[in-house]
């Protein structure tokens, strides 16, 4: 373990974040942090078009996006 006065702060400035299930839940608060955290850019990735909760984030975040598409391992017949 690091030494007791380690600094456990992180920064996101300049990057970009993808997030699967962020409509609700904790996809939600873990976008949530990476916005307060300075992100340049947090995607959700998501099936489900976007809920009251993610919109609500969005409204006060204008780098907060979301992105309708699959990422399931599933094969296509």
């Amino acid at each position: 373990m690091p030494a007791s006065d380690f600094s456990w702060q992180i920064t996101l400035a300049q990057k970009v974040v993808a997030i699967t299930g962020v409509n609700r839940g904790i996809g939600l608060g873990i976008a949530e942090v990476c916005l307060a955290n300075a992100a340049k850019m947090v995607y959700s990735l998501d099936m489900m078009e976007p809920v009251e909760e993610f919109e609500a984030l969005k409204k006060r975040f204008s780098n907060f996006q979301y992105l309708q598409t699959d990422v399931s391992l599933r094969r296509k017949a």
